[in-house]
């Protein structure tokens, strides 16, 4: 049944196909119908395949991640960062390095996030620097990630942010950073 619903023509059931094989876990069973929909039309279906491909770990399936790092959708780009985070392979994350200056935030940010946890610890350097930048989503999405790496004087970085970006976004974000912080 599973594999028809990834067939339909119908977006959204395809969608829904893929959480219920990821809660499931049936990757390694529809295996050759999740690589199929790596390619689908609809932006939707390619952003949320990537986390079952990810769970497949076969040599196809990373080849698969790789390509869709170029993905002009940011929210697949985005999964596809997360997805190599969630392998762990510390090699993979000389992949991830070009997209510390990714023009999305979002994409930037999961960059950062997913190279720290992977053992480059330079990356926050990139999330303090996102924190100058003049477009307050960068600076958003730079929060979000400090706070999801916390490292050692992570909380003063974030202070200095609730206190004096020109947002009141930014700075909202900041304090309940921190105080998730404790």
């Amino acid at each position: 049944k599973l594999s028809e619903e990834l067939q339909s023509f119908d977006p959204d059931r395809r969608i829904e196909a893929l959480q219920i094989i990821e809660i499931a876990d049936k990757s390694k069973e529809l295996e050759p119908f999740l690589l199929e929909l790596i390619n689908d039309p609809d932006r939707k279906v390619r952003a949320t395949v990537i986390k079952a491909i990810s769970l497949l770990g076969s040599v196809n399936a990373i080849k698969l991640l790789i390509k869709t790092l170029g993905d002009p959708d940011r929210r697949t780009r985005a999964n596809a960062i997360e997805a190599f985070e969630d392998i762990g392979n510390k090699k993979l994350g000389t992949l991830l390095m070009p997209f510390l200056k990714d023009t999305d935030n979002r994409v930037r940010a999961n960059a950062a996030k997913a190279l720290w946890n992977l053992g480059y610890s330079e990356t926050k350097d990139v999330l303090e620097e996102m924190l100058c930048d003049p477009v307050e989503n960068m600076r958003l999405s730079a929060v979000w990630a400090l706070g999801e790496i916390n490292y050692p004087g992570v909380r003063i970085v974030l202070k200095k942010v609730a206190e004096e970006d020109q947002s009141p976004l930014v700075r909202d974000k900041a304090l309940k950073t921190l105080e998730e912080l404790k």
